[in-house]
């Protein structure tokens, strides 16, 4: 009996998101809650997310950070932004955006990512950046 309840409390630990570390930076007052910015994030990165047959899980938010300013390609940005990093399933299109089938797509057309960090602006919610990792 013990045995069981100890592997019915497993089962359900397992399915459970896990909480993600968040950290705000001293100083910094940013107008966004890590909830908001976690939000806009998977809204960003949606048509991304690989949902496999049988599985329905979303991706892990692993860390949300507010830092000051933030890099960019031209520069460093003035104010407060987000990094949020998720750890999932994608799938990213390589170069052939006409391709919507997985299934009958000619190979070498999609590559899967275990990771993304998605940069975010704290004063317009806008998505600066979407950095998908391997």
């Amino acid at each position: 009996m013990k045995r069981a309840v100890l592997v019915a409390a497993l089962v359900i630990i397992g399915c459970v998101q896990r909480t993600p570390d968040v950290t705000i930076w001293p100083g910094l007052h940013p107008k966004l809650t890590p909830a908001a910015a976690e939000l806009l994030a998977r809204d960003a990165i949606a048509a991304q997310i690989h949902v496999s047959i049988g599985r329905s899980d979303p991706p892990d938010a692993v860390a949300i950070s507010a830092i000051p300013g933030g890099p960019t390609v031209g520069g460093y940005l003035a104010g407060v932004s987000w990094i949020v990093e998720l750890r999932g399933e994608f799938i990213l299109e390589t170069g052939r955006p006409s391709l919507r089938n997985i299934q009958t797509a000619p190979a070498g057309a999609f590559r899967l990512a275990s990771g993304v960090k998605v940069h975010i602006s704290d004063d317009d919610g806008s998505v600066i950046s979407v950095d998908f990792e391997d």
